[in-house]
């Protein structure tokens, strides 16, 4: 989309919409979240690493407190029973109080007319909009993912903060709203999610910041380079100077 050169290297900015940015998505999952959703898949990609069958599909209240309940032990119940007249009242109480002790939870919300993004927040229209399921993670594998003993409010803050980004992050693939860059020192670049039209500085700042980085790296091991050359008393003819 966008060609610029600074400090001598030559920067491209382009959207990108690349297989293998839905695939990190399914396969990079760090364990520590997990998804109870309609939208295990879009537009022939894997969203969420949701697992197949009725267990993982969010249709309301039940569904999700009866898989929280055979995921975690919470009670003992009948599926039979279960399947034909629904938890008791009683039995919902329970397994909400546990939640509500163990678990980080926040509501995927989805906006869908054409295309699609989703939300943590939700949105306002009731016709083309609702709830999808849910993001969760739980105490113990927040505990785990920090390296800590016990929960405190920075780690719980944490992983909420981790649970928002990855729902920004999917609807920023869905949006086509991710975009790489890539500069001339042997193909480096990235990507960004951002709304490129508002966030154009964004971007082009982020490249040089890395660039700026990658100067000053070489610039310092040249120099650690060079101090080991005159201990060793290497003569200067034999001194490689610095390139960049």
């Amino acid at each position: 989309m966008d060609n610029f050169t600074y400090k001598g290297y030559d920067v491209e900015i382009h959207q990108d919409d690349s297989d293998h940015l839905w695939d990190d998505l399914r396969d990079n999952n760090d364990g520590h979240m997990d998804y109870f959703t309609t939208y295990g898949k879009w537009g022939g990609y894997e969203l969420f690493d949701v697992e197949g069958g009725s267990h993982s599909q969010y249709s309301g209240k039940d569904d999700w407190l009866l898989y929280i309940n055979s995921e975690y032990d919470v009670i003992e119940v009948d599926e039979y029973d279960i399947s034909i007249d629904g938890l008791t009242e009683k039995q919902e109480t329970r397994i909400q109080k546990w939640i509500d002790k163990n678990l980080f939870i926040l509501p995927i919300y989805v906006y869908e007319h054409g295309g699609i993004t989703m939300s943590t927040g939700g949105y306002g229209c009731q016709w083309d909009s609702g709830q999808a399921g849910y993001i969760f993670s739980d105490k113990k594998r927040a505990l785990e993912l920090t390296g800590k003993k016990k929960m405190n409010k920075a780690i719980e803050k944490k992983i909420y903060s981790a649970m928002e980004r990855r729902i920004k992050y999917v609807a920023a693939l869905c949006e086509g709203s991710v975009y790489g860059y890539t500069w001339d020192y042997g193909g480096c670049g990235g990507y960004v999610v951002v709304d490129y039209k508002a966030d154009t500085e964004y971007i082009v700042n982020e490249v040089k910041s890395e660039i700026d980085y990658h100067i000053k790296k070489e610039v310092s091991d040249h120099l650690e380079h060079r101090k080991k050359q005159i201990k060793q008393h290497i003569p200067e003819v034999y001194r490689q100077p610095l390139t960049l």
